[in-house]
């Protein structure tokens, strides 16, 4: 299955490092069927090889005294990664003065997709000129923060880049497979509904999840039943629960019943689920405060884990078992586990409290 068929993705680097990690994000997107035009601020020619982004098959590359040149698409999403303090203050100025920095400005006025990868210099962080700059793009845009610890400031993993863009322009990763709505559906959908609403308004109004994220589910019927893909937690309608039956892990297939699709996280409820016959609920939920507490460090993967996905779901399960029932899965947000989903609640609801 090709996540971004035909879909125009102009990727902007700007220089750093970590501009050596972008040519394999690049190869995976085209490998998804994405048409990536690669574009190079002025300070990224020391900190790129341009032989390599040239050899990436399929990879159009813009270079400097191509730009009067280019005839280019129409953009699905605008890309910059890395993403450094001066390019960003420039797009928050709207300083489109060089032809990459002017795409991504005119992309933002109109309104188009644009990913912020940011890769700034500690001693940046905390100056008014970068906190004016996210005030100015953080509605308009989706920023993504660096990866902070005691020893470093750098841009998140490749992986947390890629599926920003994924959740982005496709959301779904896995091959839906529907099947035809039974009155079991409807009876197990009004037998457990309760309880997603219950919780779910729960979750929001404590914010350990926000807008569309997080999901969370509950064995019965042989299956289970799981929150849709893009449902706000906190308003959780009767049509917004599918109900799985079955999943096919070696090609990435979800079989289910239901209005809407099933959550994006789906493969991951599957997996434990099959994993542990004695786990009867599972919440997901993004809470900034848990995530990146350095409090609860011992409680999350090594890295980051992506989503969407059967694979890595084992570091996430074995987590679980070591640690009662719940994990943080590194960047992305918690898991807990429990015989039901008021226990696998209260198991998140400790942790935040914890932090008081």
């Amino acid at each position: 299955m090709k996540l971004l068929k035909d879909k125009n993705v102009f990727f902007v680097l700007s220089g750093t490092k970590r501009c050596s990690l972008v040519p394999k994000m690049i190869e995976e997107l085209i490998n998804n069927g994405a048409k990536v035009h690669t574009f190079l601020t002025k300070d990224t020619y020391n900190f790129v090889d341009i032989r390599e982004l040239k050899e990436i098959k399929d990879n159009t590359l813009q270079l400097e005294q191509n730009y009067e040149k280019a005839i280019l698409p129409l953009e699905d999403v605008v890309i910059t990664a890395p993403c450094n303090f001066n390019t960003f203050n420039a797009i928050a100025n709207n300083q489109g003065d060089n032809y990459p920095l002017h795409i991504i400005t005119k992309a933002i006025r109109k309104k188009k997709k644009v990913i912020l990868a940011l890769d700034i210099n500690p001693r940046y962080i905390k100056t008014s000129a970068f906190m004016s700059s996210i005030k100015k793009l953080e509605k308009k845009c989706t920023i993504i923060w660096p990866e902070i610890d005691e020893e470093k400031v750098a841009m998140s993993p490749p992986g947390k880049i890629l599926d920003t863009i994924y959740s982005n322009m496709c959301r779904i990763k896995y091959i839906s497979q529907r099947k035809e709505i039974s009155e079991d559906y409807y009876n197990l959908v009004e037998n457990n509904f309760d309880q997603f609403h219950l919780i779910g308004k729960v979750l929001f109004e404590k914010a350990l999840t926000h807008n569309t994220a997080g999901c969370i589910s509950t064995r019965t019927g042989g299956g289970f039943l799981i929150t849709s893909s893009g449902v706000n937690l906190g308003n959780v309608k009767e049509y917004d629960l599918a109900f799985v039956s079955d999943a096919i892990p070696e090609k990435n297939v979800i079989i289910w019943e239901g209005i809407k699709k099933p959550s994006s996280e789906t493969p991951l409820h599957w997996f434990i689920y099959n994993k542990n016959r004695a786990i009867n609920a599972i919440i997901h939920c993004h809470s900034s405060k848990i995530t990146y507490s350095k409090k609860l460090e011992k409680f999350a993967t090594k890295h980051y884990v992506r989503y969407g996905t059967f694979k890595l779901s084992d570091e996430v399960y074995n987590l679980l078992e070591k640690n009662d029932n719940f994990a943080i899965m590194r960047l992305h947000g918690e898991v807990a586990v429990g015989n039901n989903l008021e226990e696998a609640f209260l198991k998140i609801k400790s942790k935040l409290e914890d932090l008081i």
